[in-house]
């Protein structure tokens, strides 16, 4: 799984100098990366995911995919009926399109012919890039990551923690973590959320 890129900051922050801490920044960064993901729900750094969720606007004869927060591109979208030995079959980019509202992606899907095409009627196997290219993270991301692995890197056996100024409290998403972070948690939440998935 890909990283953020903010080894350089985190080492700038903290004063460190040479190799002598990278493989726990590095494990650090991971961690932190995957908390950060997990809490917004979808990806913060770019890669392939299988859509899952979906809504049939029956009114319209609209399926409406991807309420992401996140950049989306279509990788690929296919369809197959119900029927026993049918085939899944590639769906046209003349027949999709991506729409914006707000801050949130939508994927709306219309054949053009809608008085023969049930919507409802189709299995549906949709494959979209979610998130952004590791130079184009948004700053304000990249910054409560730096804060978090410092933080994280202050209650190791090599920050504060060798002085006992920490102690176990929570995280993000509710579990283990140190006091002093957790003075930081609404605030990092409330930068987050503008990136969390939505719900259709």
């Amino acid at each position: 799984m890909a990283v953020l890129d903010i080894d350089t900051e985190v080492k700038s922050f903290l004063k460190i100098t040479g190799a002598t801490y990278d493989t726990l920044i590095t494990q650090l960064i991971l961690n932190v990366t995957n908390q950060i993901e997990n809490y917004c729900q979808q990806p913060i750094i770019a890669r392939t995911v299988q859509v899952t969720d979906m809504q049939v606007d029956l009114i319209n004869n609209k399926l409406i995919l991807l309420p992401y927060s996140n950049p989306v591109s279509i990788v690929s979208l296919q369809y197959k009926s119900y029927e026993l030995g049918e085939t899944l079959e590639t769906i046209d980019s003349d027949y999709y399109e991506i729409v914006i509202r707000g801050n949130v992606y939508f994927l709306i899907l219309e054949l053009a012919d809608n008085s023969t095409w049930a919507p409802e009627n189709y299995i549906y196997n949709v494959y979209v890039e979610v998130g952004w290219a590791l130079a184009s993270v948004p700053e304000e991301v990249n910054q409560v990551a730096v804060e978090m692995v410092v933080s994280l890197f202050q209650q190791s056996t090599y920050g504060e923690n060798r002085f006992e100024k920490s102690t176990i409290n929570e995280n993000l998403g509710g579990a283990a973590l140190n006091t002093v972070y957790s003075s930081s948690l609404n605030r990092w939440k409330d930068i987050l959320d503008k990136y969390r998935r939505m719900t259709l």
